[in-house]
């Protein structure tokens, strides 16, 4: 099982691989949809997709979109700062 991982920030990456592993699950870290999908081999092996809303020039809609037509059943969960209420949104 996979959790892939959309991401520039190595300090949380760290945290989060371990959280996976403790689930079970092995992460997949990637800063765009089409990197990550070229480190996984069967996309259904994707059970989450976490896309982190601080990556630098993020477009959030084409990001999705692209994670769509890659994992088209896959959960996609996003997260930001709590305090940058606009980005959240």
């Amino acid at each position: 099982m996979f959790i892939g991982f959309i991401t520039s920030d190595l300090v949380f990456q760290s945290r989060a691989s371990g959280a996976a592993e403790q689930a079970g699950a092995k992460l997949r870290v990637a800063r765009t949809a089409e990197a990550l999908a070229s480190r996984i081999q069967n996309p259904t092996d994707v059970k989450l997709l976490v896309v982190d809303l601080t990556l630098p020039q993020l477009n959030i809609q084409q990001l999705v979109s692209d994670l769509r037509e890659r994992f088209p059943s896959t959960p996609i969960i996003s997260y930001g700062p709590h305090i940058q209420m606009d980005l959240l949104e």
